[in-house]
């Protein structure tokens, strides 16, 4: 989700949200989507700039994850969700450029197809395929004429109805909580050479009590309204006409100023927003019942284990086990795999070992409490050893520490981050500042590290007396060790 800040002079500053996103995806078939900017972990989250991707993965789980990338570069987001939308195999999404205080934004859209043939062709170039929609007029327009040195906050999200028509929501918190709708039609006004700006027209306007990130989720002609925070909104259908013979369209049924929108769900936050595009509907989940958007009085029950993350490809993992509840796929059980399956670097099959568990969790303690020990304190002697061999002569000794060295992971990391400042040689500084890297990047974690974070989740989410006695013997370990942060942060969580 993107949250923009403006401030004085109009310059738009993206920044991250404190708690990471509402969980988000899309059903087409047999495939889970969601879309995100891509880029090297401690650069691209740096500097906000990326290639926007479409993230796809067949819900049966016989296919891995697939990238489609976006032939558009993005600059300016400092987080990976921004607005997307998939609809009818065509893919919507808001873009950006910021340079200096200068800041422009657009819809555009492309097909799936498209994106697939542009990605067969070896450094295709440009994005000239894409249809251009709208400027963004209303979110620059939203400020004109104030003049006080106020900080300005916008949160927006919007529908696309085809044919170059758009529906925008968004939110002005200093000016008050009112969620305002307008609309864009390419013919949608009296003058045709008025800038595309002049064709968004206010056709809504309600009251709200929240502040923050939103997302948009469009069921025949009603609109719901989701919260960062997991709650849920209804406003009632708009009846709009358009009138070629004067370029004009507008509502039949005005909303009156200050309508107040109907809460939906009282339960329990929801965690997750799916949108099947099979059956134009959405589902909400939380953290253990599910329910379609429209009809929040019939939840069922899931097991999926939710943890919200900023990245997409976590987000993509949330939204095949949706994919996999939504469709009636059963559900998997535990066997002699299980654990090992647990330490997988593929998502897939670890995420399957994930749900296997929490469908058994009097077994999966069992499992956990038996294998699932506190991570050591890393062997002192053996390690000063093994950092001095970073800087032998013999190239064959350096390779074997550097590689003995990755097997401790995170544990580690206090240690080497020591041992640099003291380094004997250029080429052991080298080998310890690699090590470190490693140590930052979530993809050079090791079986025994990937294990860990998952299981922790498991624990959490089982949250009987039994799983949290294990989560506090996990955080006894090695202050470094991802196992010992990943269950101290459980125990936080967990606590009232």
């Amino acid at each position: 989700m993107i949250h923009v800040w403006i401030i004085w002079g109009f310059e738009f500053i993206i920044s991250t949200l404190i708690s990471p996103p509402l969980i988000r995806g899309t059903l087409d078939g047999n495939y889970a989507y969601t879309a995100g900017v891509d880029g090297k972990p401690g650069v691209y989250r740096a500097s906000g700039a990326g290639i926007l991707s479409i993230l796809r993965q067949d819900i049966l789980g016989d296919k891995k994850l697939t990238v489609l990338d976006h032939p558009r570069e993005i600059f300016g987001i400092a987080q990976p969700l921004p607005r997307w939308q998939l609809i009818n195999k065509q893919y919507y999404g808001v873009t950006y450029q910021v340079s200096g205080g200068d800041t422009t934004g657009s819809f555009n859209s492309i097909t799936l197809e498209m994106i697939e043939a542009l990605n067969a062709i070896p450094r295709h170039g440009g994005d000239f395929l894409t249809n251009y929609g709208p400027h963004l007029g209303p979110i620059s327009g939203a400020f004109a004429g104030q003049e006080e040195p106020i900080i300005r906050r916008i949160f927006f999200d919007f529908w696309a109805l085809g044919d170059k028509r758009y529906e925008l929501y968004y939110t002005e918190p200093h000016l008050g909580n009112r969620l305002t709708r307008k609309d864009f039609h390419p013919m949608g006004n009296r003058r045709p050479e008025q800038s595309p700006e002049g064709k968004w027209k206010k056709v809504g306007e309600w009251a709200f009590d929240w502040t923050g990130p939103f997302y948009v989720a469009a069921v025949g002609d009603d609109r719901y309204f989701v919260t960062d925070t997991g709650r849920v909104f209804f406003a009632p259908k708009i009846d709009r006409t358009f009138a070629p013979e004067v370029h004009d369209f507008g509502p039949r049924r005005a909303v009156k100023p200050e309508t107040q929108l109907k809460e939906l769900w009282k339960g329990p936050p929801v965690d997750a927003l799916i949108h099947d595009a099979d059956a134009k509907t959405w589902y909400a989940f939380t953290k253990d019942r599910y329910f379609k958007i429209a009809d929040p009085i019939k939840p069922k029950p899931h097991t999926i284990p939710f943890r919200r993350e900023w990245t997409a490809n976590k987000a993509l993992e949330s939204a095949v086990l949706c994919g996999r509840v939504i469709r009636g796929l059963p559900a998997p059980t535990m066997t002699e795999r299980t654990w090992d399956d647990l330490a997988s670097p593929e998502p897939r099959v670890g995420h399957k070992a994930v749900w296997a568990n929490l469908n058994e969790p009097a077994r999966a303690v069992a499992l956990l409490k038996e294998r699932l020990k506190p991570v050591p304190s890393p062997p002192a002697k053996e390690l000063a050893a093994l950092i001095d061999d970073l800087g032998s002569e013999s190239f064959a000794k350096r390779e074997a520490a550097q590689k003995r060295l990755r097997e401790f992971g995170h544990t580690i990391e206090p240690i080497l981050r020591e041992a640099v400042s003291t380094a004997a040689t250029p080429e052991g500084k080298r080998r310890l500042n690699q090590l470190l890297t490693d140590c930052q990047s979530i993809a050079s974690r090791t079986p025994d590290e990937i294990r860990a974070v998952r299981a922790v989740q498991m624990l959490e989410r089982i949250g009987n007396p039994e799983s949290r006695q294990l989560l506090e013997a996990c955080a006894k370990g090695a202050d470094a060790a991802i196992l010992t942060r990943e269950a101290r942060q459980a125990l936080k969580n967990a606590s009232p």
